[in-house]
């Protein structure tokens, strides 16, 4: 197999009626109103620092991966991206009496994990279809509250670029309230430092098990060093 794996991504001009299903999700009342009122609290209430912004396309399908830190973390990302991101959520959050319908809004894909969900991935690679940027935590669950470092990345991410050849765009977030829980992040205004990479496209390919760990090694290589500068950033009393 080859395993060019990665390469700087440059993509190419995409006509927005090339992906008419996400752009009329774009555009729906419902998802600009809540991008609106996310603008507010995310981009307003809560502080982030944005050290290298965002380089998402206006349309065409890409995965965005980051590390995860806090319940917070989509929110907070969100508000620094124009795209409207379709987050991949473990189950028992999207199915939340009154935020499941915020969720539900936005077309977020429920994840069991149990790590066999294949409900999920068939979602995931048709809203890659549909021209969504699909949003990802690959460490499959928050950091502990005194940890530095990432958690092994899940190889579904590696997985789902492979399969789909949809660029890949690193993030890195940190400052987070850690430990806390859901209402007490919202209340607690966050300081956070959120860095963005350079895309970065796997050669397609069907998949074989040793090319997904090396493009999801890659890749997890890419938000590590994402991390080196916002730790610069925050130690070196900037941040």
């Amino acid at each position: 197999m080859d395993i060019r794996c990665l390469r700087p991504y440059a993509p190419p001009p995409v006509p927005a009626r090339a992906f008419p299903i996400a752009q009329q999700f774009e555009q729906s009342l419902g998802v600009r109103a809540l991008k609106i009122a996310n603008a507010c609290f995310g981009g307003i209430y809560h502080q982030v620092t944005v050290l290298e912004p965002s380089q998402l396309p206006l349309v065409g399908p890409g995965i965005l991966i980051c590390n995860h830190v806090n319940f917070l973390d989509p929110i907070l990302i969100q508000a620094h991206v124009t795209r409207t991101i379709t987050w991949m959520m473990a189950r028992e959050y999207y199915d939340m009496p009154v935020l499941g319908r915020i969720f539900q809004t936005v077309e977020a894909i429920p994840v069991d994990r149990d790590g066999r969900d294949v409900s999920a991935t068939r979602a995931a690679m048709r809203a890659l279809d549909e021209g969504r940027m699909l949003g990802l935590f690959p460490e499959g669950g928050l950091q502990e509250p005194g940890a530095r470092a990432l958690k092994p990345f899940q190889p579904g991410v590696g997985m789902l670029a492979l399969r789909s050849a949809a660029p890949v765009y690193p993030a890195y977030i940190d400052g987070t309230h850690r430990g806390k829980s859901f209402a007490q992040a919202c209340l607690l205004r966050q300081h956070a430092v959120l860095a963005f990479g350079e895309a970065l496209s796997p050669v397609k390919s069907a998949g074989r098990r040793p090319g997904i760990e090396a493009v999801t090694a890659q890749f997890q290589g890419s938000v590590e060093g994402l991390k080196k500068q916002v730790d610069h950033f925050r130690f070196s009393g900037w941040g």
